[in-house]
């Protein structure tokens, strides 16, 4: 069976794979997740939830900076879990946690990120009002799209579990 290193060899184009090299090197050395054992919600998932979201990135054509979003989204995304059940919330805790990061080491914050991973707990439906809601496609650009390829990305990932653990109605 292929790495996921050789995955993003032989599947993502030179931009893509540049921010996925750069992203694994941040994930692995500068993250702490909330739970580190936990055998679901652990770095290997959020380096295969980035590998699927720069993949479908790449479908869309997307932009060298949306693609970098999704990145830093699928970092971060699932450090802050309390458990490994739908654990409501530990999207915004996510999102503050890079927030936080961000103004420790004086860097911008990528504020579609920031939404994509506060609003990945929704279910489709309840995200995608939220951003109407909050008018963030006015603030945030394509962050419609990005939070579909993003909620892909995380589900696709999720399918390795098995039916037991697998809910496809989860997304309605």
């Amino acid at each position: 069976m292929l790495e996921i290193d050789d995955y993003a060899d032989r599947f993502l184009d030179d931009s893509s794979k540049e921010i996925f090299n750069n992203w694994i090197e941040f994930l692995y050395k500068k993250i702490d997740f909330n739970l580190p054992n936990s055998p679901f919600h652990n770095k290997p998932h959020c380096s295969r939830v980035m590998l699927l979201a720069l993949l479908l990135a790449q479908k869309y054509s997307l932009s060298y900076e949306s693609r970098n979003t999704l990145a830093i989204a699928s970092v971060f995304h699932d450090s802050f879990r309390c458990d490994d059940g739908i654990d409501k919330g530990h999207g915004l805790r996510g999102a503050i946690k890079y927030r936080k990061y961000c103004k420790e080491n004086d860097e911008s914050i990528d504020f579609c990120a920031f939404y994509l991973m506060a609003l990945h707990d929704c279910n489709d439906s309840c995200g995608l009002n939220k951003i109407k809601k909050y008018d963030l496609i006015n603030r945030v650009g394509n962050i419609g799209l990005l939070y579909e390829i993003f909620k892909d990305a995380d589900g696709l990932d999720r399918i390795r579990l098995g039916g037991e653990h697998f809910d496809p109605t989860f997304r309605s």
